[in-house]
């Protein structure tokens, strides 16, 4: 059975797993990318609804 692996998925679990390194570097490397992915996630998601709001009223 071959099920292909989402990669974005795979890069959240390996970016989690860096997060619990024993390296305090490679954590806070780790923990400061997947914030960065989640803000830019949210100001892509909200940014947009809100400019589509503004132009549709």
């Amino acid at each position: 059975f071959y099920c292909e692996a989402d990669p974005q998925e795979e890069r959240i679990r390996l970016l989690i797993a860096f997060s619990y390194f024993d390296d305090k570097n490679v954590q806070h490397q780790a923990l400061e990318y997947i914030c960065y992915k989640v803000l830019r996630f949210l100001f892509l998601k909200y940014n947009t609804t809100l400019f589509y709001n503004k132009t549709a009223s």
